[in-house]
């Protein structure tokens, strides 16, 4: 069972375009912080358990904007893609 599931990591890391990545890891790091400052809120800030747990949230964000290749349109991904447009047109790219 573990074998498959890192088959399909393996896969998802290895199909992702530039695009994927620059989305998993910043929607995965945004998240990543919210979950801190969610544990920070609650008043659960015991220091390496919170950024274990905020770190796997993180993580397996990311894994699913990269599974999905990239962020689903249902939850903004349209708009997400005008926004690498866009910054493509200005860098020249």
């Amino acid at each position: 069972m573990l074998n498959d599931w890192l088959d399909r990591v393996r896969d998802v890391l290895s199909d992702a375009d530039a695009n994927d990545w620059i989305a998993a890891v910043i929607i995965g790091a945004a998240v990543q912080i919210l979950v801190l400052l969610l544990f920070r809120i609650l008043g659960f800030f015991f220091r390496m358990a919170t950024w274990f747990v905020a770190s796997l949230i993180g993580v397996a964000v990311a894994l699913y904007i990269l599974d999905r290749k990239g962020v689903p349109r249902a939850i903004g991904g349209q708009q997400i893609d005008q926004w690498f447009d866009d910054v493509r047109g200005y860098i020249g790219v």
